[in-house]
């Protein structure tokens, strides 16, 4: 849950910026006998991010802008934390966006 949290967090966050603030989010439960998985995808209309922001975006201590830590506080550490823990369940995390539309 703590995953997910983040996550809302960050599209909630990210879309202060935009005229038209839209958060969707789908939760799948994909059977594959003997292992079930759990895909969740949040789609927000926030900043968007180049494919360079997008590489260190689950690194340590990594923030999308340099000026995002004034505008938006936070340590850089959630999506990181968010990755090693879905890592260590087996699973796996990634992102799709494109600059200006989130």
């Amino acid at each position: 849950s703590q995953v997910l949290i983040n996550l809302l967090s960050n599209a909630f966050k990210f879309t202060t910026c935009c005229p038209v603030r839209r958060i969707d989010v789908s939760l799948n439960l994909i059977l594959d006998p003997p292992d079930t998985f759990l895909r969740v995808s949040v789609r927000d209309t926030g900043l968007g991010m180049t494919i360079e922001q997008q590489g260190r975006l689950f690194q340590r201590f990594s923030q999308v802008k340099t000026n995002t830590r004034q505008q938006y506080e936070g340590s850089g550490l959630g999506l990181f934390l968010s990755k090693s823990f879905i890592n260590m369940m087996g699973g796996d995390i990634s992102v799709e966006s494109n600059p200006g539309t989130g």
